[in-house]
């Protein structure tokens, strides 16, 4: 046997034991997306590493917590059919201008996972990371790590000079903010109604 043909045998023998062959095929991972979810986020922009939590409540329902840098700790971005809002301790305001560059990655990531979680199993091309799923939107082409348990892993967006890394991610029944708010304001309109009929029945005693 030849030396190319021997170098041949042993090169393909190391590359099957390292699974290689199972590199840049084209695979399929469960889908965890549909349910509603929640994980850790590290975005690595342009001129900002912010960090925070991430909630998905349903279709088109998102809410982003940050808790790094300090400008922006503890402030809010709720994302709802395409419409923003940012608070901070209940209080509503325009979306500040540090956090534009993060707001326009995570309106593309909500766009992507979206339209992923409408189907049954999600297929990309193995990677050494995982999966890759790579598209093109308005705004530009992305590739989206997901993980063997179909999880992000990370988003990326190269001409937006942008990534998203996750982390802890969970699937979970939270319930929305705005839900919250309507269940506490429900309960604060039944409480005062409670309050009146009582305050009414010892009037009437009285007299």
């Amino acid at each position: 046997m030849s030396r190319k043909s021997t170098g041949f045998i042993f090169a393909l023998t190391a590359c099957l034991m390292a699974g290689c062959s199972a590199k840049g095929h084209t695979a399929s991972v469960s889908q965890p997306l549909k349910e509603n979810f929640q994980t850790g986020i590290t975005m690595e922009l342009e001129d900002l590493t912010a960090e925070g939590t991430l909630s998905r409540y349903g279709l088109g329902e998102w809410n982003l917590i940050f808790s790094e840098p300090s400008q922006l700790a503890g402030v809010q971005l709720a994302f709802a059919e395409g419409d923003v809002t940012a608070s901070y301790k209940g209080l509503e305001f325009s979306v500040p201008q540090i956090a534009l560059p993060a707001k326009s990655i995570m309106m593309n990531f909500i766009s992507v996972i979206d339209k992923l979680a409408t189907q049954e199993t999600i297929e990309g091309v193995s990677d050494e990371d995982g999966i890759q799923v790579t598209g093109e939107l308005e705004s530009g082409n992305y590739v989206l790590i997901l993980q063997d348990d179909g999880s992000p892993f990370s988003f990326q967006m190269e001409n937006m000079n942008a990534t998203i890394v996750f982390h802890d991610f969970t699937t979970n029944a939270t319930t929305s903010p705005s839900t919250e708010e309507n269940i506490s304001e429900t309960t604060t309109i039944s409480e005062a109604s409670t309050e009146e009929s009582n305050l009414e029945e010892t009037t009437v005693l009285a007299e």
